[in-house]
C-alpha cells in the first residue's frame, strides 16, 4: 500500500512489502485523457498495469513520469522497500557418519549423543558432517569442514575418545552432537616360551628348542657356579630363575652348584598374569679327581663349520699367522701357564691340568707379534686325561646395509677410533684417533686396514687389540653420517666383550656387529590422505572408482584456494550431492567436464581412458605421438593416453595394450595418482589400516601413501620414506 494515501499533489509514496514479494506492477490513472504516462521507463497506458517490476531486497525506487498534452511532465516517486528473508535458525545435521566402525544409534536428526566402538588396530578415523540447511556451518571438534567432506583423520587413544560436531546455523544458533568412540584395547599376550636359553657354563642337552622342557648340563668339578640367560619369546611376558626375576637377554645371578645332581627351573608368565611354562635344568656336577700328568695332545674342533677352526681361520686370515691359547679358571683368572701355541693342524700340546671344564681364548699372534683378540672355547678335560675344546668359527667381519632398504652398501669409508675411557687412557692410547692395526694380508676383504672402505657386500672387518675400548664412525655420499657412540644396542659378546650405549668393549675376544645407515633426506614433511575406505574398515581396492570419487580426490590434491566461480548446472547433480563442491571445483577449472546431453553422471564408473584425459589436463601435458599400445589407434582418448603415457603417469599390459574402455579400480587410481603427485614411496613398514588390504597386496604401499596421513621424508634419489 502507498503511504501516504494517494493524492494528485502528493509526489512521493513509500511501499513496504514482505521479502517473499520478488517483483511488482505499478497501475497509474491520467486525470486528463489527452496526457500520457511512463513507469520508469515502460510506455504505459493510463489505468493499466506495468509490465512486473523486479525488487530486490531492501530499497528500490520506481519513477512515474506524466506528460501533459503540452509537454510539461510531472514525476512521482515510489520508494518500495522489500524486507529481508529472515535468518535460518536450523542448526540441525542430515547426516553423520565415520570412516570406521558404526554409530550407534543410527543417526537422527534429533539424536544429538553417539557412540562408536572400534578394534585396536585402528588408530584413526574421520568424520563426516551434512548440514540439514546450507547456510548453517559445522565443526568437527575445532576444526572448520565443509559439509559433506571428511574432517581430518582423529587420533584414537585407546579407550574412551570424545568427538564433538557442532552445527551453527544462520542465525547463530548452536547444536552439538557427540561421538564417543571407543578404540579396544590389545588383546594380552599369552605366549609363555622362551625363544633360547643359554648356560655359562656346558651345554644345553638336548639342543634348545622352545617346546622343551627339559634339559640336561654337565660339568666339570671345577665349576662351582654357573649362570642361566633366559630370553623370552613375547617382550610382556615376565621370567624367573630359581624363584628370582631375571631380565629378558641377561644373566641370572650365579647359582652355586653342589657336586652330583643339581635342579634348576625357568618359569615363564604370559602377559595375562595366567599361562605359565617351567624349563628344567638338571645340572651334573662331577666329582674332584687328580691332575692329570705330561702333555695332552689337544684338537680344536669347530661348532657347525666343517674341518677345524684353526684351518677355518687361516683360511679367512692367512697361513703365516700364528695362533696361541689361554686357559682360565673358573673365577674368570688366566691359570699360571705360558701362552700355548697352536699348530695350523689344529692341535696343541696342553701341559698339566686338573680334570674338568674351562674357559680359553684363541688369539692371532699379527706378524708384528702383537697379540690381537681371539675367539672363546670351552676346555674339557676327562678323568682318562682325555681333552677336547669346542669352539665356533672364528669370523670378524661386519655388514653395513641401508636402513630402509636392507641391502648392503658397498663403498662405505669406516674408521675404527679408540675411546675417550679411564681404561684406554690408563694403557697409554689417544682417545679420539683412528687404532693403527696390523696390516693381515691375508686377511679379505681389507687388509686390517684402518680406515677401510666396505665391499663384497657391505664387508668391514678388523682384527683389534684385546683389552681396549673402540667407537667407529662411517661416511657415504647419500647417507647420514654413522656414529657408534650415537648406537644405544646393549650386547654381550662371549664373557668378556660387549657392546653397550655406544662403547665397544673388546675384553679377550672378538667382536662382530652389524649396523645400518640411514639415508640422507632433501626434503619432509606431512602427507595428508587424499582417498579414504569404508565405515567398515575397509578399503576396496578392488572397486571400480566412480567419476563423483575421482572429482573428489582431485578436489583434495589441488592446492588450497584453487577455486572456481562457475557454478554446475547439470540435470543429474543437486547441490546437497556429497560431491556437489568437489565436483564444481573440478568442473570451474575444466578438469572433468559434462555429458553432451547435460548431466554429469557421479555415479559412473571411471575407465582407463577418462582417467588419462582427467591426468593429461590436471598436469597440463605437452602434445605427444608416439605411444607403444596397440588398441589406442582412432579412440577418442587417444591424444590424451599419448600424452600420460609419454610423462610416465600410466602404464598398459604385458601384451601392449592400454584397454581404454576397461573401468578402473581403486588400486589402480591410487598408483597413478601417487605418481602425479611424486609420492615415490619404496615401503611401509606399518600394519595395514585396511582389514582387505594385506602387506602382501601388489598395491600395499601405495594404498597405505594414499589413505593415512604419514610423516614423510624424500631421499636424494627422490624415493619417499615414512618417518617412524
Amino acid at each position: 500500500a502507498l503511504t501516504p494515501n494517494f493524492d494528485s499533489g502528493t509526489p512521493t509514496y513509500t511501499v513496504s512489502v514482505g521479502n517473499a514479494v520478488t517483483n511488482l506492477t505499478v497501475t497509474p490513472t491520467v486525470s486528463n485523457s489527452h496526457a500520457t504516462v511512463k513507469v520508469g521507463t515502460e510506455d504505459v497506458t493510463s489505468g493499466s498495469a506495468s509490465s512486473p517490476i523486479a525488487l530486490s531486497v531492501g530499497s528500490n525506487v520506481i519513477s512515474v513520469t506524466v506528460k501533459a498534452e503540452n509537454g510539461d511532465t510531472q514525476t512521482y516517486s515510489l520508494t518500495v522497500t522489500r524486507a529481508a528473508a529472515p535468518l535460518s535458525s536450523d542448526a540441525t545435521l542430515s547426516n553423520l557418519t565415520v570412516s570406521q566402525g558404526a554409530l550407534t544409534p543410527n543417526f537422527d536428526s534429533g539424536t544429538p549423543t553417539y557412540t562408536v566402538s572400534v578394534g585396536n588396530a585402528v588408530t584413526n578415523l574421520t568424520v563426516t558432517p551434512t548440514v540439514s540447511d546450507s547456510h548453517a556451518t559445522v565443526k568437527v571438534g575445532t576444526e572448520d569442514v565443509t559439509s559433506g567432506n571428511a574432517s581430518s583423520p582423529i587420533a584414537l587413544s585407546v579407550g574412551s575418545n570424545v568427538i564433538s560436531v557442532t552445527v551453527k546455523a544462520e542465525n547463530g544458533d548452536t547444536q552439538t552432537y557427540s561421538l564417543t568412540v571407543t578404540r579396544a584395547a590389545a588383546p594380552l599376550s599369552s605366549d609363555a616360551t622362551l625363544s633360547n636359553l643359554t648356560v655359562s657354563q656346558g651345554t644345553l642337552t638336548p639342543n634348545f628348542d622352545s617346546g622343551k622342557t627339559s634339559y640336561t648340563v654337565h660339568v666339570g668339578n671345577v665349576v662351582n657356579s654357573l649362570t642361566l640367560t633366559p630370553t623370552l619369546a613375547e617382550a610382556q611376558a615376565t621370567v624367573l630363575v630359581n624363584g628370582v626375576a631375571v631380565i629378558s637377554g641377561q644373566a641370572s645371578a650365579p647359582i652355586s652348584l653342589n657336586v652330583g645332581s643339581n635342579t634348576l627351573t625357568v618359569v615363564v608368565t604370559a602377559q595375562d598374569g595366567s599361562t605359565q611354562k617351567t624349563y628344567t635344568l638338571t645340572v651334573i656336577r662331577a666329582g674332584g679327581s687328580t691332575p692329570s700328568t705330561g702333555t695332552v695332545t689337544v684338537v680344536v674342533t669347530g661348532g657347525s663349520s666343517t674341518g677345524s677352526t684353526i684351518q677355518d681361520m687361516t683360511q679367512k686370515l692367512g697361513t703365516n699367522l700364528n695362533v696361541s691359547a689361554t686357559i682360565y679358571g673358573a673365577d674368570g683368572k688366566p691359570l699360571n701357564l705360558s701362552d700355548i701355541p697352536v699348530k695350523n693342524d689344529g692341535t696343541f700340546q696342553m701341559p698339566n691340568v686338573q680334570t674338568g671344564t674351562y674357559h680359553m681364548v684363541l688369539n692371532v699372534i699379527a706378524p708384528t707379534g702383537e697379540k690381537l683378540a681371539g675367539q672363546p672355547a670351552t676346555l674339557t678335560v676327562d678323568s682318562n686325561h682325555a681333552a677336547k675344546i669346542q669352539t665356533e668359527l672364528i669370523d670378524p667381519f661386519g655388514i653395513v646395509r641401508d636402513s630402509i632398504t636392507h641391502q648392503p652398501i658397498d663403498g662405505v669409508k669406516t674408521t675404527l677410533y679408540w675411546a675417550d675411557t679411564q681404561l684406554n687412557r690408563d694403557k697409554g692410547r689417544t682417545p679420539n684417533t683412528p687404532v693403527n692395526l696390523p696390516e693381515l694380508s691375508n686377511m679379505a676383504p681389507n687388509q686390517n686396514h684402518n680406515p677401510q672402505i666396505t665391499r663384497d657386500g657391505g664387508q668391514y672387518g678388523w682384527m683389534v687389540f684385546p683389552d681396549g675400548d673402540y667407537y667407529m664412525v662411517a661416511q657415504r655420499d647419500g647417507y647420514v653420517v654413522y656414529d657408534s657412540r650415537q648406537d644405544l644396542r646393549d650386547e654381550q659378546q662371549g664373557d668378556t666383550s660387549f657392546i653397550r650405549n655406544g662403547l665397544i668393549h673388546v675384553g679377550q675376544t672378538i667382536v662382530q656387529m652389524n649396523y645400518d645407515m640411514e639415508p640422507k633426506a632433501v626434503r619432509e614433511g606431512v602427507h595428508q590422505p587424499y582417498i579414504y575406505g569404508y565405515p567398515n574398515g575397509t578399503f576396496g581396492p578392488d572397486n571400480q572408482i566412480t567419476r563423483a570419487e575421482l572429482a573428489a580426490i582431485l578436489a583434495r590434491i589441488l592446492p588450497d584456494g584453487t577455486n572456481s566461480a562457475t557454478v554446475p548446472s547439470f540435470q543429474d547433480l543437486q547441490a546437497t550431492h556429497w560431491a556437489y563442491n568437489s565436483i564444481a571445483k573440478v568442473f570451474g577449472l575444466k578438469i572433468m567436464v559434462g555429458n553432451p546431453d547435460g548431466t554429469f553422471r557421479p555415479d559412473d564408473v571411471v575407465t582407463r581412458a577418462e582417467m588419462a584425459v582427467v591426468i593429461a589436463k590436471l598436469k597440463q601435458l605437452p602434445t605427444a605421438l608416439d605411444t607403444d599400445f596397440s588398441d589406442i589407434g582412432g579412440h577418442w582418448a587417444q591424444a590424451f593416453i599419448a600424452q600420460a603415457e609419454q610423462s610416465g603417469y600410466v602404464t598398459g599390459y604385458p601384451d601392449h595394450t592400454y584397454r581404454p574402455d576397461q573401468a578402473i579400480t581403486r588400486a589402480e587410481t591410487v598408483v597413478i595418482m601417487n605418481r602425479v603427485l611424486q609420492r615415490h614411496v619404496q615401503h611401509v613398514d606399518t600394519p595395514s589400516i585396511w582389514s582387505d588390504v594385506p602387506s602382501t597386496f601388489w598395491g600395499y604401499a601405495d594404498i597405505m601413501e594414499a589413505s593415512q596421513s604419514h610423516d614423510y621424508q624424500v631421499l636424494q634419489d627422490g624415493s619417499e620414506v615414512w618417518k617412524k
